[in-house]
């Protein structure tokens, strides 16, 4: 944290200064529609993204193949149950978003169908993003890293940024941090928590690789004839070979998990040790086929599995071990699927993913902390910003530990997120949006789900323009304003 004596001391060593009214902190999930929220509110905004490109970790990150949220979650056979009584709980930016991938091929579905799951191109999406930003007004700083906070008595000012080498200073009115872990907000004296309450342990991390020349009709042949190789899915219903093979022919994206060969590796001693961990890793993970311009392909493949256990993202030697650990522990996976799973005999690596897929970071402390209780009961709030209908998914904090699935939101089927959950106790003149929202560890796995981060983003960027308008803190605006120009963006509260 730097006051404003502190940035007086370093005025020589700058390439330049802006001013504007609101700065976003992230361009993944959360934060390119926080910005487009933002522009299109009438803000003078700057997005401020480390990497070449937009989206973040459901985008050009390739991290995450099927993203959830616009509807409330059902788990087991309730999701064939009640598949036609769905009630659509997000809409706003998100949902504008998932009819300008649908019209540029970019996602499989139809549009304004708001999918079940957003299964999308990871390439196309980099220019849908950048695309939404700009033509909101927003201008983008890519490869611009995040260096400090300025802050004076407790309210923000701005940041210290560096761009083409060169450390910039963006004096701006309100700073929205979507970094995903909350580097913004810490550096300014935002209080957060990590993990789980017992020991700050938290969810394992995950790094989606991908591979090429896989066979998956064959995969799926031996899997019907050999229906025991099957391992558990995500929703605890059990997969059919016969039905994936139809939905494989209709053109549909699928994903299944298999236990091939599984423990007779592991009796064998050949599986690797999981990265942070004492232990194997409890399956082989979840086989994911990619929509690419317009069209499933079924010969390449991404593979999920949770490989980074323990790690706090704000230990950077710690992340940078884990960068290299997580790419040998890969290759020795790939190693077991040529050998023990057909269709991947002569498969090879295609992509690493260019950095960790961490489900948890730093999850900042707010006005109000979201509870397990108010997910599990649908809990209502006058200052609401919209609603949350995904399920609970909690990893394993360990190898061993099962994954934690659960429906949300009572008898009605979703909970509120209230606008006090994106405003950081410790600091004014901030917001938070996407996984760094307040909330508890367990209810944190509902509202790190995609189309939540985007749901907090729209309304983050709104109220942060809305704030910088009217040369007020986040922290005193007027909430039912905020509430009635969301709904006139077509949000659902």
């Amino acid at each position: 944290m730097l006051s404003s004596v502190d940035v007086g001391n370093i005025l020589h060593a700058l390439q330049g200064e802006i001013e504007n009214d609101v700065t976003v902190i992230g361009g993944g999930t959360a934060g390119f529609i926080a910005a487009t929220a933002a522009a299109r509110t009438g803000a003078r905004t700057t997005l401020v993204e480390y990497m070449p490109f937009l989206s973040g970790t459901h985008g050009g990150a390739g991290l995450v193949l099927s993203a959830t949220g616009f509807y409330h979650t059902y788990l087991g056979d309730r999701r064939f149950k009640y598949k036609d009584q769905l009630e659509l709980l997000v809409k706003g930016l998100a949902f504008e978003y998932w009819n300008l991938l649908v019209r540029a091929g970019a996602a499989h579905g139809r549009e304004n169908e708001a999918p079940l799951n957003i299964i999308n191109d990871n390439e196309l999406t980099k220019v849908v993003t950048e695309r939404m930003v700009l033509e909101s007004g927003a201008d983008i700083w890519f490869m611009s890293q995040f260096v400090d906070a300025l802050v004076d008595d407790g309210k923000l000012k701005g940041a210290l940024v560096t761009r083409g080498g060169g450390l910039w200073l963006i004096k701006t009115k309100v700073l929205i941090d979507a970094s995903g872990d909350g580097i913004a907000a810490a550096q300014a004296g935002a209080s957060y928590e990590l993990g789980r309450k017992s020991d700050g342990r938290p969810q394992p991390g995950s790094m989606f690789f991908e591979v090429g020349e896989v066979d998956i009709k064959k995969t799926l042949d031996h899997l019907k004839e050999h229906p025991d190789h099957f391992a558990e899915t995500h929703y605890g219903f059990p997969p059919s070979a016969d039905y994936l093979l139809k939905r494989l022919r209709e053109g549909v994206p699928i994903r299944f998990k298999v236990s091939c060969g599984y423990d007779e590796a592991k009796a064998k001693g050949e599986l690797p040790i999981a990265p942070g961990e004492k232990a194997v890793p409890p399956s082989l993970g979840s086989i994911y086929l990619h929509w690419k311009s317009g069209r499933v392909v079924p010969y390449m493949v991404s593979l999920n599995m949770d490989m980074v256990y323990g790690l706090d993202p704000a230990d950077r030697d710690q992340y940078d071990e884990m960068l290299v650990e997580t790419k040998r522990f890969v290759l020795q996976i790939l190693g077991h699927y040529r050998r023990y799973v057909p269709g991947f005999e002569d498969c090879w690596l295609s992509r690493f993913p260019p950095m960790l897929g961490l489900r948890e970071g730093r999850r900042i402390v707010g006005e109000y902390m979201l509870t397990e209780q108010d997910a599990e009961h649908g809990a209502m709030f006058e200052d609401a910003v919209g609603r949350c209908g995904a399920f609970i998914d909690v990893h394993g904090e360990e190898v061993g530990t099962m994954l934690e699935h659960r429906e949300v939101g009572g008898e009605h089927g979703w909970f509120h997120i209230p606008y006090r959950s994106l405003i950081p106790k410790d600091v004014d003149n901030m917001l938070v949006a996407g996984k760094l929202v307040s909330a508890d560890h367990v209810v944190h796995g509902s509202t790190r789900n995609m189309v939540i981060c985007m749901m907090t983003g729209h309304a983050a960027g709104t109220a942060a323009a809305l704030a910088s308008r009217d040369n007020v803190s986040p922290r005193s605006l007027d909430v039912e304003r905020l509430q009635q120009v969301l709904r006139q963006q077509d949000a659902i509260i």
